[in-house]
């Protein structure tokens, strides 16, 4: 059993824990980064980097077949350029992984971790000690529990990029920002793809009149089924989507319908931070710390702003709220 002692902890090398890290590291601290792997952001493996890629690679298609025959920039079709986007997912990936072991290097410890009490933390085959702690865990996608009968035929983010094949007809519960711009994206490689969603709205979009206008953009490419709950039914091989008169029968289904913080493993009671009656900790959002406790929570594991800048941003915060309690210590 090896032991370390440091300022900080900081678990999850995602763009909060890594922009916590190399602030704590820039101003002299003590501190170590622990991540359960695989290293490479959210972002860059299962978020808004891969969706471009798909978007990216459905409009070369697009713009193929628009073109006059023989003139085809992309004669190889979509598997080939599905193929593209999950190997530009892997360079963006595998460059984020590789600037994090330069980065911390011996500073790195490649396991979970879990309190066993406040300050205290085992990682793998070390326990470290620490002054303070910042959790930069991210997050991962939710499935409903109704939807766990079905899961050979389901998909998340997490899965999805790791097809070799894409399915004929898919199914897209949840368009929010990524979940419509996969559906989009797949659309344009030939996928037959259905999006659904019980809100009236997609990605987001709060002004009426560009909602009117994306809904009557979007329409086109693939069919919305807006403001109305979806049943799914194992059909044979296959999945039976309706909502209200709408039917559909697709081969798989991507559920987008959110995220969820990853804090079941660190066994937060330990560390004496409060949760509310989901479990969650309860963390004030404008200090980020959870309690009294020198514990501070930046990015996806503190799910109101689920967005790249802003992880990168809280995780600095995280960073500087750490080092001014270390500081009122010193005094």
């Amino acid at each position: 059993m090896q032991e370390r002692i440091v300022d900080v902890a900081v678990i999850g090398a995602g763009t909060a824990g890594v922009r916590a890290f190399n602030t704590l590291k820039a101003a002299g601290r003590k501190v170590v980064l622990i991540d359960r792997g695989p290293l490479g952001t959210s972002c860059a493996r299962v978020g808004c980097m891969p969706s471009k890629a798909v978007l990216h690679a459905g409009m070369r298609w697009s713009t193929a077949r628009s073109l006059p025959a023989g003139a085809s920039l992309d004669a190889s079709g979509p598997p080939a350029l599905w193929a593209h986007a999950i190997q530009t997912r892997d360079a963006l990936a595998g460059g984020a992984a590789e600037r994090t072991r330069r980065a911390a290097g011996d500073d790195l410890i490649m396991a979970e971790a879990r309190f066993l009490a406040p300050g205290v933390l085992q990682a793998g085959a070390t326990r470290v000690q620490a002054r303070a702690v910042v959790v930069a865990t991210g997050s991962q996608p939710v499935v409903p529990k109704a939807l766990m009968p079905l899961a050979p035929y389901l998909l998340t983010t997490d899965s999805l990029f790791e097809q070799q094949q894409l399915p004929a007809r898919l199914g897209v519960l949840g368009l929010g920002a990524i979940g419509l711009e996969l559906g989009l994206g797949l659309s344009r490689l030939d996928v037959q793809v259905v999006g659904a969603d019980q809100a009236a709205r997609i990605g987001g979009i709060q002004d009426p009149e560009i909602l009117a206008r994306a809904l009557a953009r979007f329409g086109q490419e693939m069919p919305l089924w807006l403001g109305q709950p979806v049943t799914l039914e194992e059909q044979g091989a296959a999945v039976l989507m309706r909502a209200g008169e709408h039917r559909a029968t697709v081969d798989r289904v991507l559920v987008a319908t959110g995220r969820v913080p990853n804090t079941a493993g660190l066994d937060l009671a330990a560390a004496g931070v409060a949760l509310d009656a989901q479990g969650r900790p309860v963390i004030d959002p404008a200090t980020l710390r959870a309690g009294d406790a020198p514990i501070y929570f930046a990015g996806d594991v503190q799910p109101d702003r689920p967005l790249m800048h802003e992880a990168a941003d809280e995780g600095l915060l995280a960073a500087r709220a750490a080092l001014a309690w270390l500081d009122g210590q010193a005094q």
